[in-house]
Formats: structure tokens, C-alpha cells, sequence
């Protein structure tokens, strides 16, 4: 026996309330303070901290899925956030191609591995400009070879 469904029929998952607005990605630092505090403040003591140890950079809450900060209109270090920090993406400098990293890159992986930091070779990021990633956390965002790298990479950008 076959039965004809109506075409007016809307099916909705249980657990989805009918007529409540499902929830907006963040897209301002109000909206990031809401749905995830402990990243908004971590961008923000990065911001800090980049901004009186490195040089003159703005934060940028604008994307839905990171937070950036920028020299000028360029982001040198895109944020993704991370329930212990945040996975960034930097300029990988002169050289380097899908398959054969700069080498600013061994420079970040030398100065990182004492941490325990692993970088990778993400040459597909940003067109290029940004390949190098790795976590920042909590922990580490003040480290004194973290803020090394960083100072490198904004010189790079």
C-alpha cells in the first residue's frame, strides 16, 4: 500500500521548536562575548599584548567563525577559536610553495617545538598569505617565543 504525502506537509525535526530563530554566528565582540566568552577575552589579551609588545594592530570581530587581527586592512593573525585558546594562521614569509614550505617556517617550528607547539604548512589559508598554523593557548599566549614568532610574522605581513 503506498501513501501520498501532502504537498503542504513541512516536516521538522523533533527537537527543533517551531517558530524560534536559530541561534546568529557571532559577528561583533557583543555577539562573541555571548557564545563564546572565554575566546573573546583570549582575542582580546592578544590583541593586548601584540599591540604593546609587537606594533600597532586593531581587532577585527567581524567573521562569523574567527576573530583577526589586522596591520591595516591585512590579517596577520586570524583566530580560531579553541576551548583552550585559539588556532592562529600567520605569513609564512619569502619562498615557499604547496609542497615546500619557507623557510621562516623552520624558523617558527624551531622556536615553537621547546613549547610543544607543532606548526603546519597550510599553503592553501589564505591564498597563500597566511600558511603557517598552530594553537596558541591559554597558557602560552604571553610565552616569550610565541610573542617572537608573532613579532616575525607581523614584520611579514
Amino acid at each position: 500500500m503506498i501513501f501520498a504525502q501532502p504537498d503542504d506537509l513541512v516536516l521538522r525535526p523533533a527537537d527543533e521548536p517551531e517558530g524560534e530563530d536559530k541561534p546568529v554566528a557571532p559577528n561583533d565582540e557583543a555577539s562573541w562575548q555571548a557564545a563564546r566568552p572565554d575566546f573573546a577575552k583570549f582575542a582580546r589579551e592578544m590583541h593586548r599584548l601584540c599591540s604593546e609588545k609587537i606594533g600597532p594592530t586593531t581587532i577585527d570581530f567581524a567573521a562569523k567563525s574567527y576573530v583577526a587581527l589586522k596591520k591595516g586592512k591585512r590579517a596577520w593573525l586570524p583566530m580560531w577559536p579553541r576551548t583552550n585558546g585559539a588556532y592562529v594562521y600567520i605569513p609564512g614569509g619569502l619562498g615557499g610553495a604547496v609542497d615546500q614550505p619557507s623557510d621562516f617556517y623552520a624558523t617558527v617550528k624551531e622556536e615553537l617545538a621547546p613549547l610543544g607547539i607543532e606548526p603546519s604548512w597550510s599553503f592553501k589559508y589564505n591564498a597563500g598569505a597566511n600558511p603557517i598554523a598552530f594553537p596558541i593557548t591559554f597558557q602560552h599566549a604571553a610565552h616569550s617565543k610565541v610573542l617572537e614568532v608573532l613579532e616575525q610574522a607581523y614584520g611579514l605581513a
